[in-house]
């Protein structure tokens, strides 16, 4: 079998069925690396996610499950606009359940908070989509198949003194500096 599939992640079972379908029929089936999504965003956005942390997730599962959200770092929502479908069989954005990541999404993030929409472009003379919108205006966006929602940190890391002292970080040191 060959395709053009993320390797894991991001709600892909189809991929993953595949390969189990075909081993249990005998045959040899398995996933090999591309170029990522993620790399390419981040290229795109020219940003470090490491700068501040990243923590990056389906949005069915970020709405399907209870979530500890730390503000102070990246927040990625791979396929926004099929959010919240548990029948893996939708194809298009269902405003109702956007209105929900919205509101699960304000306790963390001020409805003004500017997130991005982002889309990879399809060709190297392309540019991607990187529309930048307010959080409670998510519901009203035009949203394809392949929209990421990036969320930027909305807060500055604070520094955990306790274990710098006992690492023995000087007090002078850069990370001792609110970030």
């Amino acid at each position: 079998m060959l395709g053009l599939l993320r390797p894991s992640g991001h709600c892909q079972l189809a991929p993953h069925q595949a390969i189990r379908q075909l081993r249990e029929l005998g045959y040899r089936a398995e996933m090999q690396p591309g170029i990522s999504a993620d790399a390419c965003l981040w290229a795109d956005l020219g940003e470090d996610p490491m700068d501040s942390g990243c923590v990056q997730m389906e949005a069915s599962q970020f709405l399907f499950y209870q979530q500890q959200i730390d503000t102070s770092a990246y927040l990625v929502l791979w396929q926004i606009s099929i959010a919240g479908d548990h029948t893996l069989k939708r194809l298009d954005s269902d405003r109702d359940a956007l209105a929900l990541l919205v509101q699960k999404l304000g306790q963390w993030y001020s409805p003004e908070h500017q997130v991005i929409l982002y889309e990879a472009a399809d060709l190297p003379i392309w540019q991607p989509r990187l529309e930048r919108v307010p959080i409670a205006e998510l519901v009203n966006a035009t949203l394809n198949q392949i929209t990421t929602l990036v969320i930027p940190p909305q807060s500055s890391k604070q520094p955990d003194t306790t274990m710098l002292d006992k690492l023995g970080v000087p007090a002078e040191h850069p990370l001792r500096q609110l970030q």
